[in-house]
């Protein structure tokens, strides 16, 4: 499963790289499609680096999304020892890298709308 490799449990370091690469890979996949400049792809990637460093360097992983438990089938805020600890989606965190370096380094930026619409596409 996703949070298991081999049916152990990936450990916070692991489950934080794979989320990294996700969230590059869907902003590279986006700088591409958008037609950015090379330096906002530079940037954006340099961004989410920085909020895993920060998230990593504070000792902590960000707050679970809500999920279903396997044993009840209720929701739960609170991660079991079978939860994953997702914190920030992938996408989401890639969407906000990809919107502030195209502040900074294009002189048309990053609409909402033309990131909404390729969050749907993944």
């Amino acid at each position: 499963g996703v949070g298991s490799e081999e049916g152990r449990p990936l450990s916070q370091e692991l489950l934080q790289l794979r989320r990294r690469g996700e969230a590059v890979e869907w902003v590279i996949i986006e700088h591409h499609s958008l037609g950015f400049r090379v330096e906002t792809l530079f940037l954006a990637c340099r961004v989410v680096d920085r909020y895993f460093a920060k998230v990593r360097g504070a000792g902590r992983f960000q707050p679970p999304l809500v999920v279903a438990t396997a044993a009840t089938g209720r929701r739960s805020s609170q991660p079991g020892p079978t939860q994953e600890r997702p914190g920030l989606a992938p996408t989401l965190l890639g969407a906000a890298a990809l919107m502030l370096a195209s502040k900074f380094e294009e002189e048309v930026c990053a609409s909402r709308r033309d990131l909404v619409q390729a969050g749907r596409g993944v």
